[in-house]
């Protein structure tokens, strides 16, 4: 499969997808974490967003679903300069592709994410399209004409997507209550 990353100011570079084939819009944003990208990836704060990881090797322990922030993935997309498909970890249940193709999210590798980042550093985050799939499915695609046509991120309502719809208790180690 590839995939191909359009931004709105004109930016659109191509490299291999994974996960789930189709499109997706969002905000481009990346993270710093050197770890973590199966809690990162189902961190609530990342929804409407294209997640993209600064750490170039993604993958390589695969998922367990141990250290999940949530119980789906928040992510339009994943980004990352490398992705690694023979997860090493022995608790892991599923590989990282597995995961996103599970969520119906695509994944894009490959990529100049170095470049990427320091764009988003410098211009500030950038509405973005990520088309992955067989190449005579995706080349064609104007991924910029995509990224360009969603509506700012500022418009929607995000935070009623992802708060929860009554309150609930998390009983923790201890006494139990009244005690």
């Amino acid at each position: 499969m590839i995939g191909v990353l359009g931004l709105e100011d004109g930016t659109r570079v191509e490299g291999t997808g994974f996960g789930a084939s189709g499109v997706a819009l969002g905000e481009l944003v990346f993270t710093t974490v050197m770890s973590g990208y199966e809690e990162a990836l189902t961190d609530p704060s990342y929804h409407g967003q294209m997640l993209m990881f600064t750490y170039p090797l993604q993958g390589n322990y695969g998922i367990s679903g141990d250290d999940f922030q949530s119980d789906r993935m928040w992510p339009q997309a994943m980004v990352s300069r490398e992705y690694w498909d023979r997860p090493t970890h022995y608790q892991h249940h599923r590989t990282l592709s597995q995961f996103l193709r599970d969520e119906g999210r695509p994944g894009l590798c490959g990529v100049d994410t170095r470049m990427l980042t320091l764009k988003v550093r410098e211009q500030g985050v950038m509405r973005a399209a990520i088309a992955v799939g067989e190449r005579s499915e995706v080349q064609d695609l104007d991924v910029v004409a995509l990224a360009r046509s969603q509506a700012d991120i500022s418009s929607r309502d995000l935070l009623g997507d992802v708060t929860c719809r009554a309150p609930y208790r998390i009983e923790g180690p201890g006494p139990p209550p009244g005690v």
